[in-house]
């Protein structure tokens, strides 16, 4: 009689806290939904007998790997989720609600923080992999290799080419000199 009593104000007493219960809803909410990613968001009457069965042990292998990382047993959360009052369920999701919250303004804040691009360092020079020695970004941001001459060298080539013109030699070069013969 005299034993059975501290373990049952123990029990009673191991009631998880808000915090916690939230945290581990969280942890459940996010891996039961990369589960139902796997099957495409699909209805169970959606998916094959084979499917479903399949569907139904992820879920059950992924609550059972949080809650074994919570360090909680799955008779414990049954209890803690069916137990309490409408105070501490009201405490949950207040807590939950809070969890989602602080993760999202998390998720903004690292959206917001431009990623770094890493410096490379090239090795040698070749067709795949050239040299540009002006790093000028276009509107996507992205710098434009050209290969061969520039647009302007190739312009300037082909009106010293039109003003010699084919066929047409260019004047006879000047003599030195220019004294009389005597």
């Amino acid at each position: 009689m005299f034993t059975l009593l501290p373990l049952c104000l123990a029990l009673a007493s191991g009631q998880l806290s808000a915090q916690q219960s939230a945290a581990i809803s969280n942890e459940l909410d996010k891996a039961n939904a990369d589960v139902e990613k796997k099957y495409d968001n699909r209805k169970p009457h959606e998916l094959s007998s084979e499917e479903r069965r399949e569907r139904a042990q992820a879920l059950s292998a992924a609550e059972k790997q949080v809650l074994d990382k919570a360090g909680v047993s799955m008779s414990a959360w049954s209890k803690d989720q069916q137990n309490g009052g409408r105070e501490h369920r009201a405490e949950r999701a207040q807590a939950k609600q809070a969890l989602v919250e602080k993760e999202r303004a998390a998720a903004e804040a690292a959206a917001q923080k431009p990623e770094e691009k890493p410096i490379v360092i090239q090795q040698g020079i070749s067709d795949s992999s050239p040299v540009t020695l002006e790093d000028k970004p276009n509107e996507s941001g992205e710098v434009v290799v050209e290969e061969g001459l520039p647009g302007d060298a190739v312009r300037d080539q082909a009106e010293a080419s039109a003003v010699d013109g084919p066929g047409q030699s260019s004047p006879a070069p000047a003599r030195k000199g220019g004294g009389k013969k005597r």
